[in-house]
């Protein structure tokens, strides 16, 4: 019986020992010491290093390949509207010749002849078109197609700022969960070290032992699993920055209210989607240039008219007149009637037909597909909202089971193994609900993004709500 006594007094003072720092901790949860030092990622205060949303979203806008790659393609096929100007504008040609000749010339009987001479021509040419019809329809087309361009960058922008922004906050869910789970297996752990210990005291049984170190073992899974996501949400976010990534800002302990995230009704979400999404503008932008592609492909059965003009100077154009210098200035109209090409012009004609139809069918398909996207996600962030609400329930519920259980070890009802429990659950609630907020903010930027650009003001309204410096080292 004193064996037991002193065996069952050494696990509490050694249980004491690993909740007395959460029983006493006064800091937010963040700050919180960790249940398992070992393979805990600490928490420390917000150093200047802490990456915020918008340093990251910057970073990645310099570094991704695929935005770089997109930028340089714009400024690339924008081009195509300095290109279409220039055909509508004079064309000025100079060419130059210098030649020296050798003439060896034989007539009948009569004594052969040679002949050295220089010979060379200048020339200035001007043409300028009247009317062009294809040239003014390619200008048309070039100017909606820019608009294109200008859309599907603005597209890229957001589906990088998108990336980067879900990145950035689920790494920090990932985080959350991670400690969790870390949380449940510190206490799982000291329950079974201590069921290990009282098995051969009599203390426990063997059915006891094996079940709380299977349950241990389990955790131990869990949060091994949770820390590889860690560590694969962590290198995704450092490949958009291209830098590492130690410390992120995590939402603070005040509720967030899905009210604060979303004024729009999903309607107002709907129409707003049709008008403003950048996808759904680059696929309007895209029938209109299929459009114009028609106006140019029809252009091809109509003349054409241009005036023209030049000055040239040539000196002995040929052996008869060597030496004789020709000065001839020019002014006059060019017209050009197209009159049987072949089926050519024809071919181009339903080949544009075609290429509207497509894109016609690609934009109504895409404008179906946002809709069911917008609805999906409106339902994702009520979801997320009603799910936060019970991780704020349940943890005023922990709040007060932690409570009940200390005031219980001070009247000598509950065991410290008890207060352990209710201290680690408490923890752990804590933790859901950290990552309960990412996962509403995680809703809310898909559901922003899909109706609209994720602007700057966009993502400072976020930022205001990502405060607490959270420390990604061990």
């Amino acid at each position: 019986m004193m064996a037991r006594a002193l065996y069952f007094s050494a696990t509490l003072v050694a249980l004491a020992a690993l909740v007395a720092p959460a029983l006493h901790a006064q800091t937010p949860l963040v700050q919180t010491a960790p249940v398992q030092a070992s393979t805990t990622v600490r928490v420390t205060a917000p150093p200047a290093a802490a990456l915020s949303l918008t340093q990251a979203l910057d970073k990645a806008r310099q570094f991704e390949a695929r935005f770089l790659a997109a930028q340089a393609s714009f400024r690339a096929d924008r081009e195509v509207l300095p290109q279409a100007q220039a055909l509508l504008r004079p064309e000025v040609n100079f060419s130059y010749s210098r030649n020296t000749n050798q003439l060896n010339s034989r007539f009948g009987s009569q004594p052969a002849q040679d002949l050295d001479y220089f010979s060379g021509s200048t020339a200035l040419n001007i043409r300028q078109p009247v009317y062009r019809p294809e040239y003014f329809a390619r200008l048309r087309q070039a100017r909606t197609e820019v608009t294109r361009l200008e859309s599907v960058l603005v597209s890229e922008r957001n589906r990088l700022s998108v990336d980067v922004a879900g990145a950035y906050l689920e790494l920090l869910r990932t985080h959350a969960e991670w400690r969790s789970l870390q949380a449940q297996e510190g206490f799982l752990k000291t329950q079974a070290a201590a069921s290990q210990r009282g098995l051969p005291l009599g203390l426990t049984s063997q059915n006891e032992r094996d079940d709380r170190a299977s349950r241990y073992n389990l955790a131990r899974l869990r949060a091994l699993q949770m820390q590889g996501r860690l560590i694969e949400a962590q290198r995704r976010l450092e490949g958009m920055v291209g830098e590492p990534v130690t410390l992120l800002l995590s939402p603070h302990n005040a509720a967030i209210e899905a009210s604060s995230l979303l004024s729009l009704g999903l309607p107002q979400l709907l129409e707003r989607t049709q008008s403003r999404s950048p996808e759904i503008r680059a696929a309007v932008a895209a029938v209109e240039v299929a459009r114009e592609g028609i106006s140019r492909a029809q252009a091809g059965h109509k003349p054409t008219l241009d005036l023209v003009g030049g000055r040239s100077k040539s000196t002995s154009e040929s052996f008869n007149s060597v030496n004789n210098v020709y000065l001839n200035t020019f002014v006059g109209v060019q017209l050009s009637v197209p009159i049987y090409s072949g089926g050519r012009h024809d071919s181009a004609v339903r080949q544009a037909v075609a290429q509207h139809e497509r894109a016609q069918a690609q934009l109504d398909g895409l404008r179906r597909e946002a809709s069911l996207l917008v609805e999906r996600e409106y339902l994702t962030l009520g979801l997320a909202a009603q799910r936060l609400q019970a991780f704020e329930d349940l943890l005023r519920v922990a709040g007060q089971n932690q409570q009940s259980a200390q005031a219980g070890f001070t009247r000598g009802t509950n065991s410290q193994v008890d207060v352990m429990e209710a201290t680690a659950q408490l923890e752990s609630a804590r933790y859901e609900r950290i990552a309960a907020r990412l996962d509403l903010l995680i809703a809310h930027v898909r559901l922003q993004s899909q109706g609209d650009e994720l602007g700057d003001e966009t993502v400072a309204r976020l930022e205001q709500m990502l405060t607490t410096p959270v420390s990604l080292l061990p």
